[in-house]
């Protein structure tokens, strides 16, 4: 009996091979009219970026002129924007599908082209499909443009009679200086002769390492008329990039594996810049920046089975502040993400009006300070 049921056995298989054969042949219209990821290739735009530095000095006389205070301070606001258009920088969504498989795949970009993130979330046959919560992610500023920071005043101000710097004690007379301040002065009478002084400089990768500051048009008469009179306010920014990798991938390689798709990302350092004038170091400041050199972050493509997600976010300059991969559970990436609202983006289009910006607050407080100084009966 047994003999006789294996010999059935093995005359039932290649019928039933080719019943199954069969049954995929007859499917297959079935399966190729399925919803399928279309064959669309997404380019996004590296970063290139740019730092504006804008540098007050508020100077303050008392009524006889006989005391003059000058208060300085900067403000660095960093710029990234999108660079041209690289075919390093692109990925093809049809990569990343597979028959048998649900897929689910957002890209975000930002307005000039630039990629903020993506949440990607697949569920393969014989599971029950379980669609991934995309994040709605936003881009996460390294530090807010719209909000540069704004150096706080330091507590020994410049104070001096008959001179400015101690440096130009032997050349710079304050009734010299506080004659020229009169004469730039727009406050109200009542209130104590008072000028501030902005220079600017903007710098990126084709400006070198040092570049001088300058005032606007309409104050180049007040910068010239000081250091006529001994009081040289020139001031210069210097900066220097570091070599420290600050991705944090550990080993980025530029290639990754038979079933994933790479996704080309900027290597990043740290621009370190500092500005001074005559008299020493003003202020200085430490921003990301992105580079020419790329690597490759892998994104998983559709499996058969499993559920499986990948998730990115990343920073105005490019640096990932948010990556996640998972498997079963879900898209761990959107739980930590962050969701910022942007402002009014800074660009080199809007330079000078940033560069206000960033002044107004620093002359305000430095404004304050000097008024407190020599009238300290009216400071509140």
């Amino acid at each position: 009996m047994k003999r006789k049921t294996l010999l059935n056995t093995q005359q039932v298989s290649p019928r039933l091979s080719r019943m199954i054969a069969a049954v995929a042949v007859a499917t297959m219209p079935f399966f190729g009219g399925c919803a399928s990821i279309p064959d669309i290739t997404v380019n996004y735009r590296p970063v290139k970026w740019a730092l504006l530095v804008t540098v007050a000095h508020t100077i303050t006389c008392n009524r006889d002129g006989s005391v003059a205070i000058v208060e300085r301070g900067a403000t660095f606001t960093p710029i990234y924007s999108a660079a041209s258009i690289d075919s390093r920088y692109q990925i093809q969504l049809k990569n990343l599908d597979r028959y048998f498989a649900d897929v689910d795949i957002a890209v975000a970009l930002t307005d000039d082209g630039r990629l903020k993130s993506i949440n990607q979330s697949t569920t393969g046959q014989g599971e029950a499909i379980v669609k991934s919560a995309i994040a709605a992610v936003a881009t996460v500023s390294a530090q807010p443009l719209t909000t540069p920071l704004v150096a706080q005043p330091k507590a020994g101000v410049n104070l001096f009679r008959h001179n400015v710097f101690e440096q130009q004690a032997q050349d710079a007379k304050s009734t010299t200086v506080c004659g020229i301040v009169s004469k730039y002065s727009v406050v109200a009478a009542d209130k104590l002769p008072q000028v501030s002084l902005v220079q600017t400089a903007l710098v990126n990768p084709a400006s070198g390492s040092s570049v001088n500051a300058k005032p606007s048009k309409d104050q180049e008469a007040l910068l010239n008329e000081l250091r006529a009179a001994a009081l040289d306010l020139k001031a210069e920014v210097t900066t220097a990039l570091g070599k420290e990798e600050l991705q944090p991938i550990a080993k980025p390689a530029d290639t990754v594996a038979s079933d994933e798709v790479p996704l080309t990302l900027q290597r990043m350092v740290t621009l370190s810049a500092s500005v001074k004038d005559v008299q020493g170091i003003i202020g200085s400041k430490s921003i990301p920046v992105a580079t020419t050199d790329t690597f490759a972050v892998p994104i998983p493509k559709a499996a058969l089975f499993g559920k499986q997600s990948f998730s990115l976010v990343l920073a105005e300059s490019g640096r990932i502040t948010n990556i996640g991969y998972g498997r079963i559970t879900g898209v761990p990436g959107a739980l930590g993400a962050v969701t910022a609202v942007a402002g009014a983006e800074t660009t080199e289009d809007n330079i000078e009006a940033a560069a206000m910006k960033a002044a107004a607050d620093l002359i305000a407080q430095q404004q304050r300070y000097n008024n407190c100084k020599l009238k300290p009966s009216e400071c509140k």
